[in-house]
């Protein structure tokens, strides 16, 4: 018998962390996360994406077994900047069965749709801070830092149930030791016309915080708008 059912409980929260431990053990590929990471990024009052959206945590269970996971979540922050009215699904994880698939689909989708989102995207784990996109070639090798690894047959669960794909998003390896001299130039013509000095971070305690503080500046007006940019 196959039903799914909202992560309520400690048990229920390590049943969802684990199950792709259980599910990638012969994948060579994976790379798992760290479960003290997970633990506290589930955790309501560690994960600051709690203060601003709302989440929810799904497993699929086969004759009471975990066969599948999935989250459903708003994005109110990325519906704001955007002028969407989109709703989330992400850490997505199954057996190779359509059925046990749809079930989560379905079931994220509901959540989604009776909260007022016209449609759903993912896989978002929550938002593009974190892992997202549906890795669909490049199985034999590990995944790049922040980029999910799949199972191959994935994209067919997906497709089976009616998703379409939004955009391509690609990773790529760069095995240089050195700089390019074509972009060093670059970087002294810049430096040259703006003044722009580099240097690493303060070692001092306090410079360093403000150090830390002109970096995520940098960092959010940067990637106010990175949905449109991957387009």
């Amino acid at each position: 018998m196959l039903k799914v059912v909202a992560v309520d409980s400690p048990k229920q929260l390590r049943q969802f962390i684990m199950l792709p431990f259980e599910l990638y053990k012969n994948e060579a590929n994976w790379v798992p996360p760290l479960i003290s990471d997970q633990k506290k990024f589930f955790n309501p009052a560690k994960n600051p994406y709690y203060q601003h959206s709302e989440v929810k945590l799904f497993l699929a269970l086969k004759d009471e077994k975990v066969v599948g996971r999935i989250s459903a979540h708003s994005n109110t922050q990325h519906n704001k900047e955007h002028k969407e009215n989109i709703g989330f699904f992400g850490f997505f994880e199954c057996i190779d069965d359509q059925e046990v698939a749809n079930a989560l689909f379905d079931t994220a989708y509901e959540w989604n749709m009776t909260r007022g989102f016209t449609s759903m995207r993912g896989p978002m784990n929550f938002s593009v801070n974190e892992e997202i996109g549906l890795l669909v070639d490049g199985f034999d090798t590990p995944p790049m830092v922040m980029m999910r690894h799949d199972m191959r047959y994935y994209q067919k669960l997906y497709e089976s149930w009616g998703l379409v794909k939004t955009m391509d998003l690609y990773a790529y390896l760069s095995i240089r030791n050195e700089m390019p001299e074509r972009i060093q130039r670059m970087v002294d013509l810049v430096t040259r016309r703006t003044g722009v000095k580099i240097r690493s971070l303060s070692r001092n305690k306090k410079e360093m915080k403000k150090d830390i503080e002109t970096v995520f500046e940098i960092y959010t007006k940067a990637w106010e708008y990175n949905w449109v940019m991957c387009r």
